[in-house]
């Protein structure tokens, strides 16, 4: 029967469950024929090990760890850990400083020897070598971001939230919430570095947020998650180094009137549905994808099954979704189904303090 291992990554500083504090990372099965949960570990993973990424083979994971202040110094911190083949446990490497305020997204370029991370309070980005044997080195890299939004309390500064490689690993690209914008970067893969672009900037519309962002298999779509109104932009590679935008569409139910509040993003292996998260209606959007064109369609919204769905993953077979409810302090489990995209709740639920990122081996 096949089982498949996921790392959930939490917030451990003000927790409403009494869990012991060095308690940030739990890692658990999910049995691929019933979607039951098992709890295989937990680990220390210093404060707040909210998002994390994973090593493609499995043998390390990588955490930011969200704070404003980490081992005495101003900034947040990146850790990196080993991992134990058939236990899942993880075996602490090192750190080192984010050099920004609290860091919220991880990623590795399509090699695995580059790590990137945004500092959402600053508004900057840093990349970092993958040593040998996992730990990281001193940042390669450094970038900072300037300017605002409309929104004067969301938007009074640069808020970068997400950064990741194109599927090419030629292109870095930065998801800025505070500017409305997806900062393009040149990425020298020889020295870790991110050179201007030409293209430069994908705009977003005034006042979005954008958060998250993902390709499509074919690599020829770009979707992005926006925070602040609950929409997904479309684009699509124009031929020319750029992107072109293909359609703006509500993450909400028709008629929703409460506060907008939309975080993650996926598309599924099948390339045909793509699911976003949304926190303040705590809820989980599905939509189809058009193979002709990559336009979307609405086609549910499901109760995530607690409060505030930070983030979620679909597993590797691409029948069940793990939502983790930040507010709500739990995993939900969801049978998905390839065919028409609906995702039906399967009974499995699991307590889990803070949970706040959803990573699968």
């Amino acid at each position: 029967m096949a089982q498949f291992r996921f790392y959930v990554g939490t917030f451990t500083l003000g927790r409403s469950l009494p869990v012991a504090a060095e308690k940030g990372i739990f890692w658990y099965q999910l049995d691929a024929e019933t979607g039951r949960l098992a709890l295989e570990g937990s680990a220390d993973a210093g404060p707040n090990p909210g998002f994390l990424t994973l090593s493609r083979d499995g043998n390390f994971l990588f955490t930011v760890n969200e704070v404003k202040e980490f081992r005495g110094q101003k900034g947040g911190g990146v850790s990196a850990f080993s991992i134990e083949r058939d236990s899942g446990a993880l075996n602490y490497l090192n750190s080192q400083q984010s050099f920004g305020v609290s860091p919220c997204y991880i990623s590795l370029d399509q090699s695995g020897q580059w790590a990137m991370l945004s500092n959402y309070h600053s508004g900057n980005a840093a990349v970092y070598p993958v040593l040998p044997g996992g730990y990281l080195g001193p940042n390669s890299d450094f970038i900072q971001h300037t300017g605002h939004g409309p929104n004067p309390e969301r938007q009074e500064g640069p808020h970068a939230h997400s950064i990741q490689v194109d599927p090419t690993n030629q292109r870095v690209l930065v998801a800025d919430l505070g500017l409305d914008q997806i900062k393009l970067y040149q990425f020298d893969a020889a020295a870790g570095k991110l050179r201007p672009d030409p293209v430069g900037v994908i705009p977003i519309h005034p006042g979005a947020g954008p958060r998250h962002l993902v390709f499509h298999p074919n690599h020829q779509w770009l979707y992005v998650v926006n925070e602040l109104d609950s929409t997904v932009d479309g684009f699509t590679a124009d031929g020319a180094g750029g992107f072109a935008h293909l359609q703006t569409i509500s993450a909400l139910p028709a008629g929703y009137t409460g506060e907008k509040w939309a975080a993650d993003i996926h598309v599924h292996p099948n390339g045909r549905l793509l699911y976003v998260s949304n926190r303040a209606h705590d809820s989980l959007a599905g939509f189809t994808i058009d193979p002709a064109n990559g336009r979307l369609s609405l086609i549910s919204v499901t109760p995530a099954g607690g409060k505030t769905p930070r983030n979620f993953a679909i597993d590797p077979s691409g029948r069940w979704l793990v939502a983790a409810n930040q507010n709500g302090n739990n995993l939900v489990v969801f049978a998905l189904d390839p065919l028409s995209g609906q995702l039906t709740p399967n009974g499995v639920e699991v307590e889990v303090p803070t949970p706040v990122c959803v990573k699968f081996v």
